[in-house]
């Protein structure tokens, strides 16, 4: 089966990698989730929102991470960044590793000051919320460098700087008269000029990765197309890593060089871009795919039955319920990895 959304909605032709070049890549790790677990304890059961998850992105790599609303997609980037509350939630066991660091030993003074908004960054969603409502976007990007240490109270030097370094970041984020928005504050700024500074603080201290959850979910197609080229220009100039969590499959195929599906707290295929569109393997992929509309559709594909609440879930494959391909032991025993080549591999008893 051969489906593809078309990518020109979403911010025009987008040149994959070179599959050589993501084989070295993939020795070159930057981010590594391994056995990833993670529990909410909530007055209606124990909620297991992550179930081994296990992922990497590479230095210079766009992974996207795909899946419906309430996936888990979410919770795997705040478990990055060490932003699960405790309690209600519980990272029961797994792995993180930044570079050569496990970020899950760190005690949180060291996440705050060195890892948040230092190495890892994050483009939310929610235009408005991370804003400071009473100060000016001028003062809010930089107090980002002052609390990185790269800004010296009292040098005039080092101020008019980090000043041109600001201007010419919202240029490159194509925000007109920079020094006009730089006075202004969050509300007199539309959701599209919010997003852009948003993404420009991102790159602003020149992270090592930036996460970007569903940057692009509340604006509409024409910005939405512009927003994911300037990201792509800003990924291309500064050389980081982006973890890209989108439920829009043509939003992956416009930005990224892999994708991670998930399902119901579980990762059941990684492939390079071009090959899990091509040749999906995963059922719920395949079904994922089918949905995507297409001007040649007459009719949008659903998928059968409904999420798992995630609440006392069965131990095997969680999306056993709705497959139309399952077999007996799906329900009751996890599916292991199966390498179907060096660039895809696919988590179901199907290729086990």
């Amino acid at each position: 089966m051969k489906v593809r959304p078309s990518p020109e909605k979403n911010g025009g032709e987008r040149n994959f990698s070179d599959p050589k070049m993501n084989q070295a890549t993939a020795k070159n790790q930057l981010l590594k989730i391994k056995d990833l677990v993670l529990e909410f304890h909530t007055d209606r059961g124990i909620v297991q929102a992550l179930d081994g998850v296990n992922l990497s992105v590479s230095k210079g790599e766009v992974l996207g991470l795909v899946g419906e609303s309430g996936c888990g997609k979410t919770a795997t980037a705040r478990s990055v960044l060490g932003l699960i509350p405790c309690p209600p939630g519980r990272i029961v066991r797994g792995e993180i590793w930044l570079d050569e660091e496990n970020l899950m030993t760190l005690p949180q003074e060291i996440l705050r000051s060195r890892v948040r908004g230092n190495r890892i960054t994050l483009v939310p969603q929610d235009t408005l919320g991370p804003l400071n409502p009473v100060h000016t976007v001028g003062t809010q990007m930089k107090d980002i460098l002052k609390y990185k240490g790269r800004s010296r109270n009292g040098n005039s030097d080092r101020a008019g700087a980090d000043h041109r370094e600001i201007l010419e970041l919202l240029r490159a984020v194509h925000l007109p008269d920079p020094d006009r928005v730089l006075a202004k504050y969050p509300s007199e700024l539309s959701g599209g000029q919010r997003q852009r500074i948003l993404i420009a603080m991102a790159f602003l201290p020149r992270p090592d990765l930036i996460i970007a959850d569903e940057p692009t979910t509340a604006l509409d197609v024409t910005v939405q197309a512009q927003i994911l080229r300037i990201f792509r220009n800003l990924v291309a100039r500064d050389r980081c890593s982006v973890l890209f969590i989108t439920h829009d499959m043509g939003v992956v195929a416009s930005i990224c060089d892999r994708v991670s599906v998930m399902y119901a707290g579980q990762i059941v295929e990684t492939a390079l871009v071009p090959k899990l569109f091509e040749s999906p393997r995963h059922p719920y992929t395949v079904k994922l795919l089918e949905s995507v509309p297409t001007p040649e559709k007459k009719e949008i594909s659903q998928i059968p039955g409904t999420v798992p609440t995630l609440i006392n879930i069965n131990k095997g494959c969680r999306f056993c319920e709705r497959c139309p391909q399952r077999l007996e032991k799906c329900r009751d025993h996890k599916p292991g990895l199966t390498q179907v080549d060096e660039d895809h591999a696919v988590f179901c008893h199907l290729f086990g």
